[in-house]
């Protein structure tokens, strides 16, 4: 379980629902090392490209490279880009580190009808002629209450003051490694859809 507080600038109905939790979908590629060490898109030298696109109401969407993920002591880097249906793309996120330790996080991705998401794994530096890895992807929707975890949750605000929110995740095995879960607990009044709040389990004892 694990529990946050949330601080209330309203008074009136407040309402906790949950998103997920979705497991992770897993991508397996090799890709050439770049010996320029330089990036380009698109499909530029030491690159791997894959293509995204997402229903209406989806809610979150994460892409990650990991370290463990690799086969080697390698320096991968990411970068994601929106395109419009035309194949006009531009930069969303990147994360380029020292290691193969890369996130980028997209919420709210647009619709299907709206376009697509080019996303890329850079081979900035491999210790050998490529590397072999596993691109990690998550998502889930507005509407996507997986019954894998509960929240206890007030149901009215009040200006001004502080409650805790605590969400238990019973459901959701088999946690062999908790830190492939992620969903959310979202935040609406009477107005509607106020923010998303993470829910990204790590591996426990």
């Amino acid at each position: 379980s694990a529990s946050f507080d949330v601080q209330f600038g309203f008074n009136g109905e407040y309402q906790a629902q949950l998103h997920g939790l979705a497991q992770a979908a897993g991508i397996e590629a090799t890709v050439e090392d770049d010996p320029t060490n330089t990036y380009a898109f698109p499909f530029g030298p030491g690159t791997s490209t894959f293509f995204f696109d997402y229903p209406a109401g989806t809610a979150f969407a994460r892409f990650q490279l990991r370290d463990d993920f690799t086969d080697g002591e390698d320096d991968l880097d990411l970068y994601v880009f929106q395109c419009d249906p035309a194949g006009s793309c531009f930069e969303l996120g990147s994360s380029a580190t020292a290691t193969s330790n890369e996130q980028v996080d997209v919420p709210f991705p647009i619709s299907v009808e709206e376009g697509f998401y080019a996303v890329e794994v850079h081979a900035f530096e491999t210790d050998g002629p490529d590397a072999t890895y596993t691109m990690l992807t998550w998502d889930f929707g507005l509407d996507d209450d997986r019954g894998n975890f509960v929240v206890d949750a007030p149901s009215e605000g009040s200006l001004g003051t502080t409650a805790p929110i605590t969400v238990t995740w019973p459901g959701a095995e088999p946690l062999i490694d908790t830190s492939l879960y992620l969903g959310a607990v979202s935040h609406s009044t009477e107005s509607g859809l106020v923010g998303l709040t993470l829910i990204d389990l790590v591996t426990v004892d």
